[in-house]
């Protein structure tokens, strides 16, 4: 969920509290935006895969479909 309290957040699993300190605020946003990039494009590849998943499975269908009635 983005922070709207305009203070920017830490998350212990990608880099330590010394190493966040120290970044400037441009490079702590820069960050949370690859952050939420990151996971953006997850989500993004699971509904491609899904997606070609669905048409070869559509695909097939039809060709068995195709080829009970010939």
């Amino acid at each position: 969920m983005p922070n709207t309290t305009g203070k920017l957040d830490f998350k212990e699993y990608k880099i330590s509290q010394s190493d966040f300190s120290t970044m400037s605020a441009f490079e702590k946003r820069a960050y949370i935006l690859q952050d939420l990039q990151e996971e953006t494009m997850w989500w993004s590849r699971v509904v491609n895969i899904t997606i070609v998943v669905s048409m070869i499975i559509s695909v097939l269908a039809w060709v068995i479909w195709f080829t009970s009635q010939v």
